[in-house]
C-alpha cells in the first residue's frame, strides 16, 4: 500500500476539493485529519473528496469522513465522496454514511427515474449556481421550486458576483435581498 497523498483545490464557489491517493487507515489518520480540520477552521463548508486513487479504507480511515461530515453539516455545508473503489464503497455503505455525505460517481448527481430537461444544455449556459454538488443546475423547474419551498429564490435572480459562496458562508438569496438590489 502506498502511503497517502492528499491535494487540495479550492472549487470557485468557496469549497475545496480534496484529491486523495493511496491508503486511508491508522497510519494516515493525522494526516487526513489535520487537513481535514485546517479546510474547517478556514471556514470551509463544502467539500468534495476525490476517491477514485484511494487504495483501502480502514474503520480508522472511515471515523475520519464520519467526523468531517459531521461538522460539514453542522455548519450548514456539505460533502461528497467521488468515485470510490468497490471496495472503498462497501465500507462506506455499511457504516451508511449516505446520512452525512454523498457518495457518487459524479460531482452533481441528479435524482434517478427523472426526465431529462429539454432545455438542460442551453439552460447550463446561463446557470450560475455556485453549489458544487447542486443536482438541479440548468434544471430551472426543479431549482425555483427548490428555493421557492426554501423562501428565497435561485442564484440567476442575482448578479454572478453575488452567487458565489464565499469561506463558511452562504449567499443572501431571500426576496428583500432581491428586492433591495433591484431598488423596489
Amino acid at each position: 500500500m502506498r502511503e497517502l497523498w492528499i491535494g487540495t483545490e479550492k472549487m470557485p464557489d468557496g469549497g475545496v476539493r480534496i484529491q486523495l491517493q493511496g491508503a486511508v487507515d491508522a497510519y494516515s489518520y493525522r494526516k487526513l485529519t489535520n487537513t481535514f480540520n485546517n479546510l474547517i477552521d478556514y471556514g470551509v463548508c463544502n467539500i468534495v473528496v476525490d476517491m477514485s486513487d484511494v487504495e483501502s479504507l480502514n474503520c480508522a480511515g472511515a471515523h475520519i469522513f464520519l467526523g468531517a461530515g459531521i461538522i460539514t453539516r453542522e455548519n450548514g455545508g456539505r460533502m461528497a465522496m467521488l468515485n470510490p473503489a468497490p471496495r472503498v464503497r462497501q465500507m462506506l455503505d455499511l457504516l451508511d454514511c449516505s446520512q452525512l455525505f454523498e457518495v457518487s460517481a459524479e460531482p452533481f448527481p441528479a435524482p434517478a427515474g427523472r426526465p431529462e430537461c429539454p432545455n438542460l444544455k442551453t439552460n447550463l449556459d446561463y446557470c450560475n449556481c455556485s453549489f458544487p454538488l447542486c443536482h438541479r443546475k440548468g434544471r430551472c423547474c426543479e431549482c425555483l421550486h427548490y428555493h421557492r419551498t426554501n423562501d428565497e429564490l435561485p442564484a440567476c435572480f442575482f448578479p454572478k458576483e453575488e452567487a458565489v459562496i464565499s469561506a463558511g458562508k452562504t449567499p443572501d438569496r431571500s426576496f428583500e435581498r432581491f428586492m433591495k438590489l433591484r431598488r423596489f
